[in-house]
Formats: C-alpha cells, sequence, structure tokens
C-alpha cells in the first residue's frame, strides 16, 4: 500500500478496495499501513471512488484492538458529516469492539448525535442501521429497545426496526444452525 501511494507500483481502480481491505484487516505492517491510509485520506486531491475505498478500509482497522479508540475518535470528528455513513458501516462490522465502542457513544451522546445528523434523514437512519445492526447477542436486543423507546428518531424509525430484525435474524439464524456448522466443523 505504501508503495502505490509513493508511486513505485500501481494499484489498479478496480481492485484497490480489496488490496486497501487486506491491508486494513493483516496484522502485519498494520500500524504504517493505518498512518499510510489515514495520511492518503487526508488529501484533498484523490478521487472520490478512492476517497470511499479509504474511508472504507481506514475504518476497518477499527478491528485492530490497539487502534480501535483513534478510528472511533477519527470516524465520529474528523470524518466529514456527509462521509460518517460510508465510514461507521464497516468500522461497526470490523469487530464486536468496535460495534460496542459505537454503541456506547451513541448511548452517552445520544443528544450530540441527534443534533448532528438527524437534519439529514438519509445520514440519521444509515448511522443508526450501521451502529445498531452490528450488535451482537441476545441481551442487546432489549438492551437497545429500552434505550431507544420514548426517543424521538425522526427519519430513523424504520433504520431502527430495520436494524433490530437484523440483529434478531442473526441471533435466530446463529440458534438454528449451530449444531450443524459444528458437525460440519468437527468433520
Amino acid at each position: 500500500v505504501a508503495d502505490h501511494f509513493s508511486g513505485g507500483s500501481v494499484i489498479a481502480p478496480d481492485l484497490r478496495l480489496a488490496v486497501f481491505q487486506l491491508a486494513a484487516k493483516s496484522k502485519v505492517q498494520t500500524q504504517e499501513n493505518y498512518k499510510v491510509m489515514h495520511a492518503r485520506l487526508q488529501r484533498e486531491d484523490i478521487s472520490a471512488e478512492e476517497r470511499r475505498d479509504l474511508l472504507e478500509s481506514v475504518a476497518a482497522f477499527g478491528g485492530h484492538e490497539d487502534l480501535l479508540s483513534e478510528v472511533v475518535e477519527y470516524a465520529l470528528s474528523s470524518v466529514r458529516v456527509q462521509d460518517v455513513p460510508i465510514f461507521l458501516a464497516p468500522l461497526a462490522s470490523s469487530s464486536d469492539a468496535a460495534a460496542g465502542a459505537l454503541w456506547a457513544r451513541l448511548t452517552s451522546e445520544f443528544d450530540a448525535f441527534w443534533e448532528k445528523y438527524s437534519g439529514v434523514s438519509f445520514l440519521w437512519g444509515r448511522i443508526i442501521d450501521s451502529i445498531v445492526g452490528a450488535q451482537r447477542g441476545a441481551d442487546k436486543i432489549e438492551t437497545i429497545k429500552a434505550f431507544f423507546e420514548g426517543k424521538e428518531m425522526g427519519t430513523a424509525t424504520r433504520s431502527l426496526q430495520t436494524a433490530l430484525e437484523r440483529v434478531q435474524e442473526r441471533l435466530d439464524r446463529l440458534s438454528r444452525e449451530r449444531d450443524t456448522v459444528a458437525a460440519f466443523i468437527a468433520k
């Protein structure tokens, strides 16, 4: 990745996201790759397509425990408002810890989230969908419902419902297929 950005080699645009994602998920040169990709994302002279690829890939570094808090902070303080949903979806799904960290921020700073994002309907709905939809565990569904009960959700009402359905569906599938998958792996 660093070689690509320095001009040493060129990654074809149709392969760029896959290569960036592999670099973000790799346990080799994690810090170096993060710094290089993060720095590239700060530049103003990159194409919209490369910006999207970098947003998704830098977010995936949230799967590394040592970078999680830095990536979450970057997402919520420095990413352009219109890019936040592009960043949050891969960040929330990068690890259970990332999903938990985003949930903790949403619940502790809900009024700030509402103030910043609810005015743009598609942003608010995608943010709620990304954070809530990435939650795991049967206990989470009741916690989520209790948290949002009585809260004004505006245009994200349907997104919240869909995200809760997705969490429940994942739990149901896990329950239904647990023995089959265990038997397959045991072979």
